[in-house]
C-alpha cells in the first residue's frame, strides 16, 4: 500500500515563482520572530519566578549544580564517597543524569548558585 501525500511531494515555489528548497526558503521572518518572542516571554517569566528567591527552587538542584562543578573540576567520571551505604556507593555509582551535568558545567564558572538559576530559566524556557 502505497501513501500519496501530494502537498509533501509537490515542489515548493518561492514567491517568484520559481523551484526552491531547503527550510529557510519556507520559514518566514514573521514565524522566526514569533519563536523568538515567545522564548523570551517564557524566559522572563521564568527569570522572575527563579529570581525571586535568593535561594533554588529544589533540593535536587544544589546537588547538580554543585556535581557539575565537580565534574568540571575533576573530570567527566569524577569519584563519589558520599554516599557508601547506599546503591550510589563509589564502586556500584552510576551517573544517570551524565548529560544533565554536562550541560550543567558552562554555568559553574563563577557564583553557581546565579548559574543554577539561570540554567533554571533557560532550559525550561527551551523546552517550552
Amino acid at each position: 500500500m502505497k501513501l500519496n501525500f501530494p502537498a509533501l511531494n509537490a515542489p515548493q515555489t518561492s514567491q517568484a515563482g520559481g523551484p526552491t528548497t531547503g527550510l529557510m526558503t519556507r520559514i518566514d521572518w514573521q514565524t522566526i520572530l514569533t519563536g523568538v518572542a515567545l522564548w523570551l516571554s517564557f524566559a522572563v517569566l521564568l527569570a522572575i519566578i527563579q529570581f525571586a528567591s535568593p535561594n533554588l527552587a529544589g533540593n535536587d538542584d544544589y546537588f547538580h549544580i554543585r556535581f557539575a562543578q565537580v565534574m568540571r573540576e575533576e573530570g567527566l567520571r569524577p569519584p563519589f564517597p558520599w554516599l557508601p551505604l547506599t546503591i550510589l556507593n563509589e564502586t556500584d555509582f552510576y551517573d544517570h543524569h551524565f548529560l544533565y551535568h554536562v550541560l550543567l558545567v558552562p554555568f559553574t564558572f563563577g557564583n553557581i548558585l546565579t548559574g543554577a538559576k539561570i540554567a533554571g530559566v533557560i532550559f525550561p524556557a527551551t523546552a517550552f
